[in-house]
């Protein structure tokens, strides 16, 4: 970045695509050192020369002080404090975008944003895999998983920078396609309550992929950054849905081809789909045919049942590797609203 009057700012980043140093017209100003973490563990200048030690984002040491590092919902550094003294050695603010509008104490400590990498001559902050510009609330480059984040490849949370963040620089900030979730089964429900309406309303099956996303570390381990799930599909009209999954899932292993470039790897964790309504039979479980697919292709699946009765539908999971015990009960998912009855087929 060139600013006005000729000065230029870069950074290098390391196999993980995290920041690793800030550059000043050529000559390195800042390092940054890291664990396993997104976030930096030591701070050193231009002379490798230490200037801070973090512990967890929360606590910093510097100069022989130790500082307590006060953050909002979001994770924004609000004030740093004097852990022996109580004084306030840096206090910022913030507006809706994330833009520092108070910083008392510019470059005391890197952290700003939602608890990013912040630079105090550019307004970037740094998350994980990308730099966000909260001048125009976008991304500064495209979203590495595509348009499964969502149709906007820049867009930061959905727009909504007010309730949530994005550290890792990969995450809807949503519960939508994209979003990261903690384990399989989050996403699962995360899935099945974003197609549970369309199901019921239209009496049509709907599906995609459950998968993880994980980092690749310079020393070729994976690093999971959790699970996801691609965005539903529709099944071409009167047939099954599971060619077209199997599409999906093509389509999101095919992403690895990128990995020496994106550092990302992706893995098949499970499938999930919804069961349509037919007149003369509803579906509560895993079909015979599911069954029979899953012991296939060795691949876990979850089911989304009609809920025809109750309005509640199930939400279940079975893994081949369970042989015959029942399907594991996940969780529950509201299915009401209207239900367009000619669109209910008989068998």
């Amino acid at each position: 970045m060139t600013k006005p009057g000729g000065q230029v700012i870069s950074y290098d980043l390391d196999a993980a695509n995290k920041r690793a140093t800030k550059k000043v017209n050529g000559m390195v100003q800042r390092k940054w050192l890291y664990g396993s973490g997104l976030l930096p563990v030591a701070e050193l200048d231009g002379n490798n020369t230490l200037v801070s030690v973090f512990n967890g984002g929360g606590y910093m040491a510097k100069n022989g002080t130790n500082y307590r590092i006060l953050r909002d919902h979001l994770g924004s550094v609000r004030l740093v404090v004097d852990a022996g003294t109580g004084a306030v050695a840096q206090r910022m603010s913030y507006d809706q975008h994330g833009n520092v509008t108070e910083d008392t104490n510019p470059g005391f400590q890197p952290f700003g944003y939602a608890g990013g990498l912040y630079d105090p001559d550019t307004g970037l902050v740094r998350f994980g895999a990308r730099d966000y510009d909260p001048t125009v609330g976008r991304w500064t480059c495209r979203d590495p998983v595509g348009l499964e984040g969502g149709p906007n490849v820049y867009a930061y949370c959905h727009d909504d920078s007010i309730n949530y963040r994005d550290r890792s620089g990969l995450d809807s900030g949503s519960e939508g396609p994209g979003h990261i979730f903690i384990d399989p089964d989050a996403a699962a429900m995360a899935a099945s309550r974003r197609i549970a309406s369309q199901t019921r309303r239209d009496s049509t099956e709907m599906g995609g992929v459950i998968y993880r996303i994980s980092r690749i570390g310079p020393d070729g381990k994976e690093k999971s950054l959790g699970y996801s799930y691609t965005t539903p599909i529709l099944p071409p009209k009167g047939k099954n849905i599971g060619p077209k999954i199997a599409q999906a899932a093509d389509c999101l292993l095919s992403r690895n081809k990128n990995s020496k470039r994106t550092g990302l790897k992706y893995s098949i964790i499970a499938l999930y789909h919804s069961h349509a309504f037919f007149r003369d039979y509803t579906n509560e479980e895993f079909s015979p045919t599911d069954m029979a697919k899953m012991m296939s292709s060795k691949i876990p699946g979850y089911v989304l049942t009609t809920g025809w009765d109750d309005g509640v539908g199930d939400v279940l999971f079975y893994d081949y590797r369970m042989g015959d015990a029942p399907p594991r009960h996940v969780g529950e998912v509201p299915m009401t609203g209207p239900i367009n009855m000619d669109a209910i087929p008989r068998l």
